[in-house]
């Protein structure tokens, strides 16, 4: 039995609109920004998992031969299914989509199968006889606001990841080919609609980007616009009690734009790089898919490590004497000076605790030349134990 949904309170619901018309969120987001997308493949063609934030879900493309329809004989089919888990959220209902599973999968069917994003005249095998038919299979495995843009992000990436089998006629026999022995084919798309979701509060004056479970619950109702990197609008829908005016359909259909072209490119990139490690094996392609989620970060910290390098280069050379080492020492970072026994090293080569370490440090800088003073004993004492006093210090 699925469990009823809870209701917000009066507080928490003055609190998110209060915050949306001071264009501020709950979760440090501006009002144009959408949640981090990851998107990890397979290792069989067709299977996807997408997570846009908190939300998860997962598409796989499957095939089988039929017989076409008589109004179309030469073209295939494409057929789209959506199952809401209960794992996902408890008000879900595994045994039937309800209103929102049948919401999302009328407006992917209308985003791409209407707007002939798959070339489904391919798919046809002999005219009137025999054809392909794609199934796609979403599947909601976590809830957190916004399914249809992590549905119709992992729909056009499982598409485009999927490949057929190659086939060969004779006559009226068809011979179908397993992957080792012919290359599997992918499908023909023209192009790649992504669907965006905009809230909007207060009477349709403020609108934000991809609403949360939250927002979801508060906003009086959100436009959802499916556009390509040609900008040109495949689907649009309006749901909930507003009245949006012509120049917020127009700003609504940029932001759009700009959004679907940032995903097309991120997922030619991660096809891409897919397809390098399918080159290579199974093992390598397990490893991409490890690595390619945090692909962003590590690069910013390799960049942030190459940084550091180079100042600590800058600090070190200079040192020619005690006094300028212990003046230098005080205009480093704190990455550099302050470390603690409990600090978890970023990457590799750089410095967990200080106490640790420190020695090991020293040694591997090279002491620096002191000069040749003529000086009495109590001046050779008093700098060696401002040497002493340094090491302990640091």
């Amino acid at each position: 039995m699925p469990l009823r949904e809870p209701t917000l309170s009066n507080l928490e619901n003055n609190f998110i609109v209060n915050a949306v018309c001071d264009n501020r969120r709950y979760d440090g987001r501006r009002i144009t920004d959408a949640r981090d997308t990851q998107i990890t493949l397979g290792l069989d063609y067709g299977c996807c998992t997408v997570s846009l934030g908190e939300t998860k879900v997962m598409a796989q493309v499957a095939v089988e031969m039929e017989r076409p329809k008589e109004s179309r004989p030469s073209e295939g089919s494409l057929h789209i299914h959506v199952e809401m888990s209960t794992l996902a959220s408890g008000n879900f209902d595994a045994s039937k989509p309800g209103e929102l599973g049948i919401e999302i999968q009328r407006i992917l069917e209308r985003s791409i199968i209407l707007s002939r994003c798959l070339d489904l005249e391919e798919l046809c095998i002999r005219v009137g006889e025999r054809s392909w038919a794609v199934h796609l299979y979403i599947h909601v495995l976590c809830y957190d606001g916004n399914i249809l843009d992590c549905a119709s992000i992992a729909a056009i990436t499982s598409l485009k990841h999927f490949r057929r089998p190659d086939i060969t006629v004779e006559g009226k026999t068809v011979l179908v080919h397993s992957i080792e022995e012919r290359n599997p084919l992918p499908l023909t798309m023209h192009h790649m609609p992504f669907c965006t979701t905009m809230a909007f509060f207060k009477d349709s004056k403020q609108l934000l980007v991809d609403p949360t479970r939250i927002e979801e619950k508060v906003m009086d109702g959100k436009l959802i616009i499916s556009i390509n990197n040609h900008k040109e609008v495949c689907c649009m829908q309006i749901c909930g009690q507003v009245h949006i005016s012509k120049p917020q359909i127009l700003h609504s259909t940029d932001v759009a734009y700009l959004k679907s072209k940032e995903l097309s490119e991120f997922v030619k990139n991660v096809l891409t790089d897919d397809l390098k490690y399918k080159q290579n094996g199974e093992k390598e392609q397990q490893v991409s898919l490890l690595c390619k989620r945090n692909l962003h970060v590590k690069e910013n910290l390799m960049c942030n490590q190459h940084k550091k390098e180079n100042l600590l280069v800058e600090i070190v050379n200079p040192i020619t004497t005690t006094e300028n080492f212990a003046s230098e020492l005080k205009k480093a970072p704190e990455w550099l000076t302050k470390h603690d026994s409990k600090t978890v090293s970023v990457g590799e080569g750089l410095i967990n605790s200080w106490g640790k370490v420190g020695s090991s440090f020293f040694k591997s800088i090279k002491k620096p030349e002191l000069p040749n003073l003529e000086s009495n004993s109590e001046d050779e004492n008093d700098s060696d134990e401002e040497i002493i006093t340094l090491n302990q210090t640091s």
